[in-house]
């Protein structure tokens, strides 16, 4: 998971998400399909979410396809 914050690119694994979520508790979320555009067995999507209405995210993630399932491979985002 990467971000741009004080013009400093980060990345970090993903369970790094896994433990804020957890720090935070149950918030509600909503997530729009802004974008969806595969070719073969590789795909970009990039979403709108919104947690307890008062961050809005652009969050953009690379699937691969293996044995029959989609599987994230990266995800950047950034603050609306």
């Amino acid at each position: 998971m990467s971000w741009v914050e004080k013009g400093v690119i980060t990345t970090v694994p993903i369970n790094a998400l896994f433990d804020v979520l957890e720090q935070t508790g149950e918030e509600e979320v909503t997530y729009t399909a802004e974008d969806v555009t595969a070719a073969g067995n590789v795909a970009f999507v990039r979403i709108s979410s919104s947690f307890s209405k008062l961050t809005t995210f652009n969050d953009m993630f690379t699937l691969a396809e293996q044995d029959g399932e989609w599987k994230i491979v990266s995800k950047i985002y950034s603050v609306k």
